[in-house]
């Protein structure tokens, strides 16, 4: 049974319950939530990410040969950021200027900036423009996000800038240089 008020606005999370509704016919309480929970990250990607130029979703196999080339599971937030996006660059919010590499650029450019000799443990995913890389430390197990200096690149150098990707976006969103 299909139960939508008309009154409702119809916004993203409306039609997302709408359709889970729909489809299962049951209650979907857990579902939704997680469903809910996707959509407000989502939600605040396209907000943050309104002055970026962004590339097309990444399909699950550019994923994967990435995970594969580098040895490396990707975090599930960037993840979902690449199915969202592969990728892009300009302002990031109100904030700084990022280059956002194609899922499929990350092994080539961390071979070109000689990562795995450099800042072994690191697995960048991009840029600021302006001299400096972000990219996830491995040698963390939650695998925080870090930026570099992308010339004398060395672990030394990393400072720790974000927990999660999310964290990372909202971070550079509202950072000024």
């Amino acid at each position: 049974m299909l139960r939508f008020y008309l009154d409702s606005v119809p916004t993203t999370r409306n039609l997302l319950l709408m359709e889970a509704t729909y489809n299962r016919g049951v209650s979907i309480r857990a579902d939704t939530d997680r469903n809910i929970r996707i959509m407000n990250e989502l939600e605040s990607w396209v907000s943050l990410l309104a002055s970026f130029s962004r590339n097309p979703p990444a399909d699950d196999a550019a994923i994967r040969t990435a995970e594969n080339d580098s040895n490396a599971a990707l975090p599930s937030k960037y993840r979902e950021f690449l199915q969202f996006t592969n990728g892009g660059e300009g302002f990031v919010g109100s904030g700084r200027y990022a280059a956002l590499w194609r899922v499929e650029e990350i092994c080539p450019f961390n071979k070109e900036y000689e990562v795995s000799e450099r800042a072994p443990g690191l697995l960048l995913f991009g840029t600021d423009g302006g001299g400096e890389c972000f990219g996830f430390d491995y040698r963390s197990p939650d695998r925080v996000i870090v930026q570099v200096p992308a010339i004398g690149m060395s672990l030394s150098d990393t400072l720790v800038i974000a927990p999660t990707f999310p964290r990372f976006l909202a971070f550079i969103g509202r950072q000024r240089l």
